[in-house]
């Protein structure tokens, strides 16, 4: 069992890795993820509808928004009520 925990441990670890580097490719350089090609939001609701991997998508999703705090002026709302 414990085996299989770090191999899961060690494909987390890559996928974090894979998100911050994603992240500091697009949004760190102040261009958004094109939503065409990855829809993040997508991608946490079909894998909570479904039950699959939501403790995998959940910490790649963290780290590639991670880097919006570096450019409050583009990723803001419009609307103050948000």
């Amino acid at each position: 069992m414990s085996g299989k925990s770090s191999v899961n441990d060690k494909k987390l670890a890559n996928f974090k890795n894979i998100g911050s580097w994603l992240g500091k490719l697009t949004i760190g350089k102040g261009v958004p993820v094109p939503f065409y090609k990855l829809n993040l939001k997508n991608l946490l609701i079909s894998s909570f509808a479904n039950g699959t991997r939501i403790n995998m998508n959940v910490p790649v999703v963290i780290k590639i928004l991670e880097y919006v705090n570096l450019y409050p002026e583009i990723f803001r709302s419009t609307s103050p009520w948000l």
